[in-house]
């Protein structure tokens, strides 16, 4: 029900144009800790999932703890919420 306000479609506008296209960083509070299979490099173990749900790792070479934030760009973030810079 919110897209029948028009105060949406002016936050949208102002959010995307500020917001849209610009690269992401995580907090390290933020990144997502996890070991990959033994004998694996965290690139490796962790390839598929980042080309299709993106992200990226902060050491693609480690293979002790592999550190993954989900988020690389700006853009995801505002799709995640349902705007669309196409929409500006």
């Amino acid at each position: 029900m919110w897209r029948v306000s028009p105060f949406t479609y002016l936050l949208e506008g102002l959010l995307t144009t500020g917001l849209a296209g610009a690269p992401a960083t995580c907090a390290p509070s933020e990144l997502l800790r996890m070991v990959p299979a033994a004998g694996e490099s965290c690139g490796a173990y962790l390839s598929d999932y980042i080309s299709t749900a993106g992200g990226y790792l902060v050491d693609p070479q480690a293979t002790g703890s592999c550190e993954y934030c989900p988020l690389d760009s700006t853009d995801q973030f505002l799709s995640g919420i349902g705007l669309s810079y196409g929409n500006r």
